[in-house]
């Protein structure tokens, strides 16, 4: 795909789906390297008011992340009507990168504790929280082909 034709295959839209949530994970893993070996930590703790904060920002990002898509997927049905099977997957798949999009902001949540000089188990708990949400993230059952040909 050249990135300008749609998808129309569920197998494809499935395929993308799946090599985003590898990279995503890959991705986090990445940043959980970073924070141990790379980045040096701050020289002083934040404020513990500002380190929660953050802390239920990014789980509120991971709760994003499994009921936006659902939204956005029930609001396309209702304003598209019936829907092409393309545009439906279309939808399915924008829900996919939006979901992953939240996820990855909880990992980079951690790495933003780990740099103002949080303790290293509260980035490491955001960073694992983000692999862990992004392994068992779905944003619903991607739609069927319309023709039994192909579908899995």
């Amino acid at each position: 795909m050249n990135g300008q034709t749609p998808i129309t295959s569920r197998a494809a839209a499935l395929r993308m789906v799946l090599v985003m949530r590898l990279f995503f994970v890959v991705s986090a893993f990445l940043f959980l390297y970073m924070i141990l070996k790379v980045l040096p930590g701050g020289t002083q703790p934040p404020n513990p008011v500002v380190e929660t904060a953050i802390t239920v920002i990014a789980l509120g990002s991971v709760a994003m992340a499994f009921v936006l898509p659902r939204m956005l997927a029930g609001r396309a049905k209702r304003t598209t009507g019936s829907a092409t099977q393309a545009a439906q997957l279309q939808f399915w798949v924008l829900g996919s990168v939006v979901g992953f999009a939240f996820l990855e902001a909880c990992s980079l949540f951690g790495i933003v504790l780990h740099v103002m000089g949080a303790n290293l188990w509260r980035s490491e708990l955001l960073i694992g929280v983000g692999i862990i949400a992004t392994v068992f993230f779905s944003a619903g059952e991607a739609p069927a082909d319309e023709s039994n040909s192909g579908a899995n």
